[in-house]
């Protein structure tokens, strides 16, 4: 039991926790007002952080980098459901992550089914591709608060979402998919 307890009682994944119920109570406050946008953003930045406190404080460990990509796919999937909730979302990108992220999952865990002891760590590709989408989301999000007094601005935001999810979702996506696919074999 002391073991498992000193992997999961780490700096690394209190911020993992803690980021993902700061994104949880912001998507509660509304994606597209200025509080709960802010909490969502607090709440990601964490989830950046998180790997890179784990190596520094020597705290990588398994477990912590389960909880890590868990708690970051539901934060992903809470947001594209608030964002899409408030039609702020194209419906092609809808799709497109959704299918994306379902694909990732699924070949990664039939590779893990496969090949039990091998670790399996997110791509570069995935961690791209990943993060423009949820710039992506950001971006859609903040044209949204800022289209009252800025409407201007607000377009300009929104296509800036759009080019980063282009990016992520038809760029980064495939190269991620096609990697975690040769991971079968």
């Amino acid at each position: 039991m002391e073991p498992i307890k000193n992997e999961l009682l780490t700096v690394p994944n209190m911020m993992s926790s803690v980021g993902y119920w700061l994104v949880c109570d912001g998507v509660e406050r509304g994606v597209a007002t200025p509080e709960g946008l802010a909490e969502v953003f607090v709440g990601r930045m964490l989830d950046i952080g998180d790997g890179f406190a784990a190596r520094l404080l020597g705290q990588s460990s398994a477990l912590g980098a389960l909880l890590d990509a868990s708690l970051d796919k539901l934060a992903s999937k809470k947001i594209l459901d608030a964002v899409t909730a408030e039609n702020l979302v194209p419906p092609i990108f809808e799709t497109a992550m959704v299918a994306q992220n379902t694909t990732s999952a699924a070949l990664t865990a039939a590779a893990k089914a496969l090949r039990p002891d091998r670790r399996l760590t997110p791509s570069k590709e995935g961690k791209y591709s990943m993060a423009l989408q949820g710039l992506a989301l950001g971006s859609y999000a903040l044209a949204e608060v800022v289209r009252p007094k800025r409407p201007q601005v607000a377009r300009f935001v929104r296509g800036v979402g759009h080019s980063l999810g282009a990016a992520g979702l038809f760029y980064y996506g495939p190269q991620a998919t096609a990697g975690y696919a040769r991971r079968l074999g």
